[in-house]
């Protein structure tokens, strides 16, 4: 990928929001991700972008104009935009996100805090008094199917969702490659509060906005270095999957390749709610393609289908990589740019946070 850029975007929900996971009951509890998806902030934006510029659907892959969906799509295609998944905030000022330290540390207290997962001995003793706050950053809702025509609730079929909780603020990173795309995101990112937010029928009202000014990519990747060199003093990094990482078509994995060990019970299949224009790339630079997904050629019309089943390493999976100079390199390029199929990387997916 060719970036440049880091974008701090924040976020907030004034509904009680769902970002959806796959359609699997665990128990009676209907669990949704703890964060919002990264692509459910590029489908957002892109279809903020058409809102504000207008598409031709006649245009089978509109990669040519100047509007900003195009351009937003010729940005994805030459891997100068990723979106990271975007966590949530605990309330407080001194919650707040700014950098890739303090974005793994998040991400490993919610794991802790929601589904019990170890916190690694260099957290423990700094984190385990904030666990119980983040506990509360998600809530439980009753669900009772219905039946449409004798009012009748099936009572075999009851069970609870949790989603997250209203008034909620969100941090995440864009990390771009191309000296417009900031100036193109802030419009779009202004115009989300008149837009359903979310997906497959789970919406909210979100306003969001890019914090400060755009950072240096390599300042940055620095300092995500520097942060990593303290952690190797026992010799290992240990590195978590915060998503999915998708295997598709043989790609290469850093983590599953480097690692000197892992933890995963099992590999498990993925499927995503999709709507617009996702990129499926080729064996090289430049030879992919743009898959139009649930858009009615006929009328013009929005729709929406799940993906095909995709292969992938569950998330929560951990890895241990020995602490030197090649390592911390490597483990925040896969930060920045995620591991696995290029394909589902630039929507967050393969984000991998370190500990």
């Amino acid at each position: 990928m060719v970036l440049d850029t880091v974008l701090t975007v924040r976020l907030r929900s004034y509904g009680f929001f769902h970002s959806g996971r796959e359609r699997l009951r665990v128990r009676v509890v209907k669990r949704c991700w703890e964060f919002i998806p990264g692509s459910t902030l590029y489908g957002a934006i892109g279809a903020a972008l058409i809102w504000l510029d207008g598409l031709d659907p006649a245009e089978p892959v509109p990669l040519q104009g100047d509007g900003g969906y195009q351009r937003l799509l010729r940005a994805v295609a030459a891997g100068q935009i990723r979106f990271t998944p975007l966590l949530p905030d605990t309330g407080d000022g001194a919650s707040a996100i700014h950098t890739a330290e303090e974005y793994c540390r998040r991400a490993f207290m919610l794991q802790s805090a929601l589904y019990g997962d170890p916190l690694p001995e260099k957290l423990k003793q700094r984190m385990q008094s904030r666990l119980h706050e983040l506990r509360g950053l998600m809530q439980t809702t009753p669900h009772a199917p219905l039946n449409r025509y004798t009012l009748q609730v099936h009572e075999s079929d009851l069970y609870a969702t949790a989603v997250h909780r209203q008034r909620q603020d969100y941090t995440g990173f864009i990390f771009t490659g191309a000296p417009h795309l900031p100036d193109l995101l802030r419009p779009a990112l202004r115009y989300l509060p008149l837009l359903p937010f979310g997906g497959k029928g789970k919406f909210a009202c979100v306003e969001a906005e890019i914090e400060g000014q755009p950072g240096n990519l390599g300042a940055f990747q620095a300092d995500l270095e520097k942060y990593l060199a303290g952690l190797g003093s026992g010799g290992q990094i240990e590195a978590r999957l915060l998503t999915p990482l998708a295997l598709q078509g043989g790609d290469d994995s850093v983590l599953i390749e480097k690692a000197e060990e892992m933890h995963f019970a099992r590999l498990r299949r993925y499927r995503a709610w999709r709507q617009g224009h996702y990129y499926v790339p080729g064996k090289k630079q430049g030879e992919g393609e743009f898959i139009p997904v649930g858009l009615d050629r006929q009328s013009g019309g929005p729709g929406g289908t799940e993906s095909s089943p995709v292969l992938g390493v569950p998330e929560g999976s951990r890895f241990r990589f020995p602490a030197n100079d090649n390592t911390r390199g490597q483990l925040a390029r896969v930060f920045i740019e995620g591991d696995g199929n290029p394909g589902w990387t630039y929507l967050g997916w393969g984000q991998v946070v370190m500990a």
